[in-house]
């Protein structure tokens, strides 16, 4: 939940349910400062629980996709 904005921030206000997207360690604390573009706003019909879920399988993709298997736009993907 967004507690407080830096000037200038704009699309998010405070008490904004987010989850966010970074590789930097944190992700057990209590508080984190967070740039706003690796922000992404939680509708309120989504939980916690599956919030997460989905950002997990977006990561997963993502690593393996540009980490992992290095995938190209010549490359065929099943999903």
């Amino acid at each position: 939940v967004v507690e407080s904005l830096g000037p200038g921030v704009e699309g998010l206000k405070v008490g904004d349910r987010v989850a966010y997207v970074t590789t930097a360690p944190g992700s057990y604390s209590e508080r984190r400062v967070m740039p706003a573009d690796r922000l992404v706003p939680l509708p309120d019909d989504i939980s916690d629980d599956t919030a997460a879920a989905l950002m997990l399988k977006g990561m997963t993709v993502e690593r393996l996709l540009h980490k992992t298997a290095v995938a190209t736009a010549d490359d065929t993907i099943l999903v």
